[in-house]
């Protein structure tokens, strides 16, 4: 299919200007939060508290791994549900506000949980309504906005997702580490609090847009049209990139501190850490929503290819860190290529998968990912076996896996067909009457 683009003014759809596409991505600012903050701070803690010091690994091991397959699970299923229904508020609506609802209390329950079995069970059901608000909520810019302004909505969402990621985190960091010192139990009210009230405030602003900007419901299939359920024919090749780009990027996660601690020689990385996350974040937070806007008018495997000869090359110079500081310079221009990337990448999601079945095709992809972070989590087999040999080569050679994955991913995005990128006539708008 051939690739076109066609012009799409603010002033044709002023509904889509910055602040409302903001408001669109409102709920996934408060469940990024929600989600970084249990992975990074919350859930180690309250495991630590409740078993012995010999099985905390195991215990947060097993945890997270069948929270991670309930969110696997739960999304495309639920996604698929709201594809298929019909309100008066809309499809995706009532599971976001309904998920997000149900989760309040499950978030206080955590904080409250007396042993390890409580804590597994409410985290569990956490995890199974959150990701049922978080399932449709991902089919919102399919369905919401034009094929011409999507690359801004997916900076955009980007930008607010990682922003809630780095500023709520930080202040539950804050509280956390409070109570750790302390005792005081208050902290982990107030940790909770604040995730509870961003989720559920992110859902209301969320909702609230969808009623203005797409009117009070979607429009039923008229019975003589024949609708294809089925994504783009290259949707796979776009799955599969997606594996193999969170291999790299996982990789890199999961084993940044030990890399700062044994290869750079920083002797306490946990107190440095957090810079080379804030920079990696500030760094995408600044680039993604430039990067959409750059996707709707050069074309998104432009911004992605781009965005890999930056990634490549950042990721291999790694290889002769030696120092904080040059880290951080690496941590700059891989936090720029990573905003650049997902600016326009789940823009080429959106446009590739079925407008029947959004939700529930978007899901699959967050099977990728999950497949793709879980085997990243298995390269510490072979790099503690390389580098009992000494001179940290399994580093070395994880550096340089992770360079040669990210090309591969960018090889893969380019056997995806450019489908065709085409505004809607200037005389529809939002409030009159839905998009085809």
């Amino acid at each position: 299919m051939g690739f076109l683009v066609t012009r799409w003014s603010w002033e044709q759809q002023p509904e889509l200007a910055g602040a409302r596409l903001a408001r669109i991505s409102a709920f996934g600012f408060g469940y990024t939060a929600l989600a970084t903050s249990f992975t990074a701070f919350i859930l180690p803690t309250f495991v630590s508290d409740l078993v012995a010091e010999e099985s905390k690994n195991t215990a947060l091991g097993v945890l997270s791994f069948v929270a991670l397959m309930i969110a696997l699970v739960v999304q495309p299923v639920v996604g698929g549900l709201s594809d298929r229904l019909q309100t008066s508020w809309g499809r995706r609506a009532p599971f976001i506000l309904l998920g997000a609802v149900l989760s309040v209390p499950m978030i206080v329950a955590v904080g409250v949980a007396s042993s390890y079995v409580l804590l597994f069970v409410f985290v569990c059901v956490l995890q199974l309504f959150a990701n049922s608000a978080l399932g449709p909520y991902q089919g919102l810019i399919r369905d919401l906005v034009p094929p011409g302004r999507r690359g801004a909505a997916s900076g955009m969402k980007m930008l607010v997702e990682v922003a809630g990621a780095l500023t709520v985190t930080a202040l539950v960091s804050k509280f956390i580490g409070r109570y750790e010192g302390t005792g005081n139990f208050l902290w982990v009210w107030a940790s909770t609090g604040v995730l509870a009230g961003m989720v559920l405030l992110g859902a209301v602003t969320t909702t609230a847009a969808i009623k203005v900007i797409r009117g009070p419901s979607l429009p039923a299939t008229p019975k003589d049209e024949v609708v294809d359920v089925r994504p783009h024919p290259d949707f796979k090749w776009f799955l599969l990139s997606r594996f193999v780009l969170t291999i790299g990027v996982a990789s890199l996660q999961t084993f940044a501190l030990f890399f700062l601690e044994d290869s750079v020689g920083i002797e306490n990385p946990v107190d440095e850490l957090w810079k080379l996350i804030l920079v990696v974040g500030a760094a995408a937070v600044i680039v993604s929503y430039p990067a959409g806007l750059l996707a709707d008018r050069w074309g998104r495997r432009s911004v992605m290819f781009f965005a890999g000869i930056v990634a490549v090359p950042s990721t291999l110079v790694l290889f002769f860190a030696s120092s904080l500081g040059a880290v951080m310079v690496v941590a700059g221009f891989a936090g720029a290529a990573l905003g650049l990337f997902l600016g326009a990448n789940w823009a080429m999601a959106s446009d590739l998968v079925s407008s029947q079945r959004t939700a529930q095709q978007l899901g699959y992809i967050n099977i990728a990912t999950v497949a793709g972070a879980g085997l990243a989590r298995l390269n510490g087999l072979w790099v503690d076996a390389l580098n009992s040999g000494g001179r940290d080569s399994g580093y070395s050679v994880l550096v340089v896996l992770c360079g040669i994955l990210f090309f591969a991913g960018g090889l893969l995005l380019l056997r995806v067909r450019q489908i065709e990128v085409l505004a809607p006539p200037a005389a529809t708008t939002f409030g009159e009457r839905p998009l085809p």
